[in-house]
């Protein structure tokens, strides 16, 4: 089970480095199928960066998606469905990074990215405020 953790100041930091990777990685893996085992990955800073907004910090990819679950989904925050599309999403990834002959079907592609794009969407919504301070930033880049 993670630990809350308390971050003053550096809490604006923190979130923005994590919703920052995960448009990174969810605008390159838009671009091609070998790109599709990292929406997981778009989506899973998504998560951690609520996470951290709660003052969790969780060090293992299941630790993320059980306390993003127990949360968020349990409590009605997000649809059940979300849940679904976590699965669908990781399950993906795991062929795509483990199954050395695995091949990605461009519909199975289209559906993971629609799944992403979802989860990042409800989770910016979510964070509300520090999403629209990070799209405003004037670097003009991700970081």
């Amino acid at each position: 089970m993670g630990k809350r953790v308390y971050i003053s100041q550096s809490k604006k930091a923190i979130l923005r480095f994590f919703l920052n990777i995960a448009f990174f990685i969810f605008d390159r893996s838009c671009c091609h199928v070998y790109g599709a085992s990292s929406l997981y990955y778009a989506a899973f800073h998504a998560m951690s960066a609520l996470l951290i907004h709660d003052g969790y910090s969780m060090k293992k990819h299941s630790g993320v998606i059980s306390k993003f679950r127990e949360l968020y989904i349990k409590t009605g925050v997000f649809e059940t469905e979300m849940s679904e599309q976590i699965a669908a999403l990781f399950k993906l990834r795991t062929e795509c990074d483990y199954d050395t002959f695995y091949v990605v079907a461009k519909s199975d592609v289209e559906e993971q990215l629609a799944n992403a794009e979802s989860i990042i969407t409800a989770i910016e919504i979510r964070l509300g405020i520090w999403v629209k301070k990070i799209s405003t930033q004037k670097s003009g880049g991700y970081f």
